[in-house]
C-alpha cells in the first residue's frame, strides 16, 4: 500500500486490519514492523491491543481477549489461544518468533533515510535475512509506505517481483 502521508494507510492497514485479522484467526501469529522499536510498539502494538480490549471489539469477536499476563504493548498473547502479536523495529532481531502474516509500516523514519544507500541496504538486508525467514510457508506480507525513492523497499521488491524474487 503506497500512498502519500495522511492517507489513513496506517489506520486501516496497521491498526484496524491486524485487530480484525486476530479476531478472525485467533490462533495465528502476527509480526508487525516499522522504522524503530519505539515507533512500532506505541503506534501499532498499543493501538491494536487497545482495539482488541474495547467493548465494541468484544461484541464482534467474543472471547478473543488479550491474556492478562501480556503487559507489553509490543508483544502480547491472546487468552485461551495460540495467537500472538509481536512488534519489531526494522533492524531488530526476530529470532524465536514465527509469523502467519507480517506487516511493515513505514520502514524509513524520514525521506533522508530512504535517500541513503546505506539505510536502504540495511532495510532490505533486514527484510531478507531477518523478517522473511521468520514467516511460515505461504504467509502474506503487507508493506505500507510513502514512496520516497525508486530503490526503497517497495521499489526493490517490485523490481525483483518482475524478474522473479530470487534473481
Amino acid at each position: 500500500i503506497s500512498m502519500p502521508p495522511g492517507s489513513a494507510k496506517s489506520t486501516y492497514g496497521s491498526h484496524l486490519f491486524p485487530a480484525w485479522y486476530m479476531g478472525r484467526h485467533p490462533n495465528n501469529k502476527y509480526i508487525q514492523a516499522g522504522h524503530t522499536q519505539d515507533f512500532v510498539e506505541k503506534e501499532f502494538g498499543l493501538r491494536v491491543k487497545n482495539i482488541i480490549e474495547s467493548p465494541e471489539y468484544q461484541d464482534v469477536f467474543p472471547g478473543v481477549e488479550i491474556s492478562s499476563s501480556s503487559k507489553a504493548s509490543g508483544a502480547w498473547n491472546l487468552k485461551s489461544t495460540r495467537g500472538r502479536y509481536i512488534a519489531k523495529g526494522v533492524g531488530q532481531g526476530i529470532s524465536g518468533y514465527r509469523g502467519n502474516i507480517a506487516g511493515i509500516d513505514d520502514p524509513y523514519a524520514k525521506r533522508s533515510d530512504a535517500e541513503s544507500p546505506a539505510m536502504r541496504k540495511g532495510v532490505f538486508d533486514w527484510f531478507m535475512s531477518d523478517l522473511l525467514p521468520r514467516l511460515l510457508p505461504r504467509s502474506p506480507i503487507i508493506i505500507i509506505a510513502t514512496r520516497w525513492h525508486p530503490l526503497d523497499l517497495c521499489g526493490v521488491l517490485e523490481d525483483r517481483t518482475k524478474k522473479g524474487i530470487g534473481k
